[in-house]
């Protein structure tokens, strides 16, 4: 009926399964089950706006140990610089650190937040919203960069309204 994969896979997913069958991925999920994916989505649309020096924090719940080529602290903010053509302010939050003053950042990128409550997440993207920030999460972004957000999104069509909407009202805002 549907395939779920790792975020990191998607674009190679996408390409081997037919259209007709919806393809999402494991943080995508996680962000409809334990936080808000239409926020999550919305938040997205703020990555096609981002400029070279802007500040950006990445949020990840748990505290592993960092592999070299860690997704949140090393992939996503390389991908990201790729896409805007240069270097971003890359603050990385872990555990419980959660800034209370947000308005620094121009976009959150939250981790699936598995190791935390949904009630814990929900908090986390109340405060963003009240401050104004955009927050997404590293599924929804790596969907994003790799240009199947439309199609990583297809299960929850909200969502995608969501991200279309913020796209046109940013888009409107940063000609």
């Amino acid at each position: 009926a549907f395939v779920v994969t790792d975020s990191q896979a998607v674009l190679n997913v996408c390409e081997q399964t037919p259209e007709s069958i919806p393809v999402t991925t494991f943080s995508i999920q996680m962000a409809f089950s334990k936080s808000d994916l239409v926020e999550m989505a919305r938040g997205a649309a703020m990555l096609e706006f981002l400029r070279p020096g802007d500040k950006v924090m990445v949020c990840e719940t748990c505290s592993h140990h960092p592999q070299p080529d860690d997704i949140g602290r090393k992939k996503i903010p390389r991908w990201l610089a790729k896409k805007v053509g240069g270097e971003l302010d890359v603050d990385v939050v872990v555990g419980k650190d959660f800034p209370a003053d947000l308005t620094p950042y121009r976009v959150i990128l939250q981790c699936g937040g598995c190791v935390v409550t949904r009630r814990h997440m929900l908090s986390r993207v109340a405060a963003a919203v009240a401050q104004g920030v955009p927050m997404t999460n590293y599924g929804v972004a790596i969907s994003y960069l790799q240009g199947v957000l439309p199609r990583a999104l297809q299960l929850h069509p909200e969502a995608f309204e969501a991200y279309r909407q913020a796209r046109e009202l940013l888009a409107r805002k940063n000609p």
